[in-house]
């Protein structure tokens, strides 16, 4: 089942036209798809990730060969995510090409894992698809914590509230008000 699905018609038709794309149909329908499913261009972004992965990534876990993504779809695919438009950042579009190649490290969907690990993959995914496209807010911190965490030490998530400061801890615990 597409968990996905969730996120509404917009990405159902970015899903429908990827997944004819798995089958033969020109890549040129997925941009056609973008455009068309309304949303920002940061939720279409989201969508197009989701819907790689769903429809190719996730053929990784076939243990016949014969489904498998096929070599020309995956370079038809990697073609379009570099020169369509549609993928504005060069992380995003690292991003989207490791899903077609399913490079993804200890995200790799593979045909031996347990149906857990594959539900947790595509949180995961789904997960990394909105820290790469999301702007500003909680996920400023979330993106610095999960691409960069060694630039977050000593940085707290959110500004202490001065009630909970160190210097208040020690009243706090001795059950004293400040």
């Amino acid at each position: 089942m597409d968990q996905y699905l969730v996120c509404g018609e917009g990405y159902r038709a970015v899903r429908e036209a990827v997944a004819k794309a798995t089958v033969g149909c020109p890549t040129k329908d997925i941009k056609a798809a973008c455009e068309g499913c309304g949303g920002s261009p940061a939720e279409r972004t989201v969508y197009l990730l989701l819907a790689v992965f769903r429809e190719v990534t996730t053929l990784y876990r076939a243990t016949n060969p014969v489904l498998l993504p096929k070599p020309e779809l995956c370079q038809a695919l990697e073609g379009f995510i570099q020169n369509s438009g549609v993928l504005e950042s060069q992380g995003v579009r690292t991003f989207a090409t490791a899903l077609v190649r399913n490079s993804l490290g200890p995200l790799r969907v593979r045909a031996d894992r347990p149906g857990v690990e594959h539900t947790l993959t595509e949180l995961a995914v789904h997960l990394s698809a909105v820290l790469h496209c999301g702007e500003g807010g909680v996920l400023s911190p979330l993106r610095q914590l999960a691409m960069s965490p060694s630039n977050m030490r000593g940085e707290p998530l959110t500004p202490v509230p001065p009630k909970f400061s160190p210097t208040s801890t020690p009243n706090i615990r001795h059950g004293q008000s400040m």
